[in-house]
């Protein structure tokens, strides 16, 4: 469905989006913050901001609730200066601050042998579920280091700040103390493969490889600069159908291997073990060595500090 729904974005087809969304929510229980959400977009986009708040207010009554940064998109521009928006922020913030304390640790699983993965989440995501997918795919002889993002978000998920300093300094905290036996894979999904970015380009983490799982590209010539000048081989591996395919293409030349899959559009491969595989022997490969990582101060990446 969610392929559906940004086909129907992109397309400019609001309101069908809004409909489509709206027959969906009810039978989507588990899903009704970003269901909500995508309705009231759809409905303030397609010139019913009045519309779009309704949808919402009605949504905060159902216990449902949004960060600031989804309240900030552009596509309610329109519902913000309208009656109504204030009592949608004021049940937002109270459901965020309460969820606050409810940040699940990173998860450690020790290095038996092998080397160390650092797996990175992207938005709104599940840290539970991911570490849970990335600890079943990869050798039991590697340790996996799965960092948890700072910012609560709907339906249980957790996010990384939207500044580029805050989450690597974030992400560091977690790190300390964790001893990460080269060869060292960082790997990251959407929002996460820009924070692995990151830490590789600023040399927060020496890496032999990178996987950059369907990157967020907010500007696609900053990446490539960004990728080209890494000291280390870049995978990236991104689903046929991903409704960001073209960008990823025009990735290409700045990274050492890309990865189609074929039959998924924005989510993670079923198969983390094929990909990890693939990184580790494409890393050997070009002969990746590595002293004792280095784990300066916390602060903003040079390289990378304007994506």
């Amino acid at each position: 469905m969610t392929d559906e729904v940004y086909r129907l974005y992109r397309e400019g087809r609001y309101q069908e989006g809004a409909d489509l969304v709206a027959r969906a929510r009810p039978h989507l229980p588990e899903r009704d913050s970003r269901l909500t959400f995508w309705e009231a977009c759809f409905q303030s986009m397609a010139g019913d901001p009045t519309r779009a708040v309704e949808i919402l207010l009605a949504g905060t009554a159902r216990g449902s609730w949004w960060p600031e940064g989804m309240l900030a998109d552009r596509d309610l521009d329109a519902a913000r200066i309208l009656d109504g928006w204030s009592e949608v922020v004021a049940a937002s913030e109270a459901h965020e601050q309460a969820r606050m304390d409810a940040r699940p640790a990173m998860r450690v699983r020790r290095v038996q042998g092998g080397g160390t993965v650092i797996a990175l989440h992207g938005a709104h995501a599940d840290p539970v579920e991911f570490a849970d997918r990335w600890e079943a795919d990869v050798p039991a002889e590697w340790g996996v280091v799965t960092p948890v993002g700072s910012l609560p978000v709907p339906e249980g998920g957790w996010s990384w700040s939207h500044d580029t300093s805050p989450r690597v300094d974030d992400v560091m905290q977690q790190l300390s103390g964790i001893e990460m036996v080269a060869p060292v894979i960082a790997a990251g999904f959407s929002a996460g493969a820009v924070l692995g970015i990151e830490l590789v380009a600023g040399g927060f983490v020496e890496a032999d490889c990178l996987i950059l799982l369907s990157p967020y590209v907010p500007e696609p010539d900053d990446m490539v600069a960004v990728l080209s000048s890494l000291s280390c081989p870049a995978v990236l591996v991104y689903g046929a159908e991903d409704r960001e395919s073209d960008t990823y293409e025009s990735l290409s030349g700045a990274v050492s291997e890309v990865v189609v899959v074929p039959g998924i559009g924005h989510r993670l491969p079923q198969d983390l073990t094929a990909i990890f595989e693939n990184a580790q022997r494409f890393s050997a490969a070009h002969g990746a060595s590595r002293s004792t990582p280095a784990h300066p101060p916390p602060g903003s990446v040079p390289a990378s500090g304007a994506m």
